[in-house]
């Protein structure tokens, strides 16, 4: 449990949160 593994924690849902938020804002911008 070092820093080398927050890092890399913070790197998966920091990747992950942004291809949620792409595809929320994509789905909510069609009519």
């Amino acid at each position: 449990m070092g820093l080398r593994f927050v890092n890399e924690q913070m790197d998966i849902y920091r990747n992950i949160g942004y291809r949620v938020l792409l595809v929320s804002s994509r789905d909510s911008g069609r009519p």
